[in-house]
């Protein structure tokens, strides 16, 4: 078949010549492969226990987040018409990773957002101290204006269904929840699965970029799909992006003084790419902008 006569050749040449990438299979045929030969080349992502943990949204901003909501909230729609609910659940994601950047200084996880989604009065507790009753509390403004914005414009937000205005009613929790729903339902495995949970959700792990051009080191995720399904699925796509991301990141000067381009390049190998390639118009249109502009940057 093309694995063993094609894509395992074609990565064992790659290797040899000391590119770093990305490789994402949905059958696991790669992982024991780069063990084997590569080791010191290798960086494993998953739930084997060689892995090393990584935090899957590891600098990310406020947009890029935004994106990546909306992306997990469409992967859990069931065909109910319930946008303007999972919108709002969104808002309210991004106001609780927000908090956890910008209040708390920490890196958010898509474990904590879970957590704090889950438990609304354990968040808004947390604001009420470290944000209400802190004059010294120095964020930025946009912070501030989310804030303010989502306590004035629904009583329906996780600030009031966490008690801003005292006891939530049973109308408010039922709504919060349709709000929070499909989210939550994409979020929980990287909370309530011990495993999952330390190893995607880590916040001092090492960043992609530094794997692939300083490690110079091929990351490939080792994540059974039988066993974690559709949450594998979402993991090879996040890995993707942030791949992507990373390449066409890199400025010109950093390219140029690390040679890439030109003694070292970078590469993504995809067993299986019907099963990331999105029939969207967005998605098939950003593959073909991958495609094409990566070429500029060594890929």
């Amino acid at each position: 078949g093309k694995t063993a006569s094609i894509m395992k050749p074609a990565l064992y040449r790659l290797m040899q010549k000391g590119c770093a990438g990305l490789v994402l299979d949905v059958k696991g045929d790669y992982v024991n492969l780069l063990r084997q030969y590569f080791p010191e080349s290798t960086h494993i992502i998953g739930m084997s226990d060689d892995a090393e943990p990584i935090n899957l949204i590891s600098g990310y901003n406020t947009d890029k987040f935004r994106t990546l909501l909306s992306e997990l909230a469409q992967a859990g729609n069931d065909g109910s018409n319930t946008g303007y609910f999972t919108m709002q659940g969104i808002v309210d994601a991004l106001l609780v990773f927000e908090f956890i950047q910008y209040v708390e200084g920490k890196s958010p996880t898509l474990a904590s957002i879970y957590q704090h989604l889950a438990e609304p009065k354990f968040f808004m507790d947390k604001v009420r101290k470290d944000v209400f009753e802190n004059p010294n509390l120095t964020a930025p403004a946009s912070f501030f204006s989310s804030l303010s914005t989502r306590i004035s414009s629904t009583q329906f937000s996780v600030l009031h269904v966490g008690g801003l205005n005292g006891t939530p009613s049973e109308r408010q929790l039922e709504q919060y929840s349709w709000n929070v729903g499909k989210l939550m339902g994409q979020l929980a495995p990287f909370y309530n699965d011990e495993r999952v949970c330390r190893q995607l959700c880590a916040t001092d792990a090492l960043p992609i970029e530094d794997i692939i051009y300083k490690r110079r080191q091929t990351i490939v995720l080792d994540m059974n799909i039988t066993r974690y399904g559709e949450t594998a699925l979402t993991v090879s796509k996040m890995l993707r992006q942030n791949f992507r991301d990373t390449v066409i990141g890199r400025g010109e000067s950093a390219l140029d003084r690390e040679g890439v381009g030109k003694e070292f390049f970078t590469f993504n190998m995809v067993d299986e790419y019907q099963e990331f390639l999105s029939t969207e118009s967005v998605g098939a249109a950003n593959d073909v902008n991958w495609f094409d502009r990566s070429r500029s940057f060594g890929h």
